[in-house]
């Protein structure tokens, strides 16, 4: 008779495993790709995603293209960006901090540089307006004193720097590179920063599936070539 009850409460605990198994599945990746896209969230502030555009959205919907996926983009603000995440909102977050329930990968990684004169000294250093510059400035010195303006446009940086407004510049190495003719100057790198994607941890196969295509687009060249077809785009007026 003991026997009998032992057994049947081993079949009703292996039962309830199976259940909780089934349960925990993650099926987030058989989801999306039977709805044929991920929704991709952005800070339309942020340096690398301002107004909907920009390498990391290139990146992204260059990787939904292989998996045959469509990647519609979706303003969110950055305070608010986990809990879109969390509700499912939205499927992937850019150029966001991580946390011990999000997983991240970078895409790719951006340099704030010093761009300066090599004939004048730095009286007037135009900086872009970004959270990142601004705490590399905050860790320069100079013997000279000088003076900081603030720009949130880097073509009219640029132009600034072309025209001798301003004699050094802070900004983004991509800003630097569509610059015509930087023989006159030195570029010192400050800082790098690594521009990423965050996934809730919840969605384990998708982030799998999509972080995998990411790691053959680092192989086959794919994000060097979108790098440069990004910088000649700006440098050729495509992207505002």
């Amino acid at each position: 008779m003991k026997n009998k009850i032992y057994k049947a409460l081993s079949v009703i605990l292996i039962c309830i495993l199976l259940i909780g198994c089934t349960t925990a599945t993650d099926n987030s990746y058989a989801t999306i790709d039977k709805s044929g896209y991920f929704i991709v969230g952005y800070d339309p502030d942020n340096y690398h995603t301002f107004g909907g555009y920009g390498l990391a959205i290139d990146i992204i919907k260059t990787a939904a293209n292989r998996m045959e996926l469509q990647a519609p983009i979706s303003p969110v603000t950055n305070s608010t960006w986990q809990t879109h995440l969390t509700n499912k909102t939205i499927d992937v977050m850019l150029c966001a901090s991580s946390s011990e329930d999000m997983q991240s990968v970078d895409l790719f990684y951006d340099s704030i540089v010093l761009v300066k004169s090599k004939d004048k000294a730095r009286t007037k250093i135009g900086i872009i307006d970004s959270s990142a510059c601004i705490d590399q400035k905050n860790k320069l010195s100079f013997d000279m004193p000088y003076e900081y303006i603030y720009y949130s446009d880097a073509k009219l940086l640029l132009n600034d720097l072309d025209i001798m407004i301003i004699d050094s510049a802070i900004m983004s190495e991509y800003d630097a590179l569509t610059y015509n003719d930087l023989s006159n100057y030195d570029v010192d790198y400050l800082s790098q920063m690594p521009v990423n994607f965050v996934v809730s941890s919840q969605s384990n196969t998708f982030f799998s599936q999509l972080n995998g295509v990411l790691s053959q687009m680092v192989n086959d060249g794919t994000i060097n070539r979108l790098k440069l077809e990004y910088i000649q785009s700006l440098n050729s007026g495509l992207v505002d």
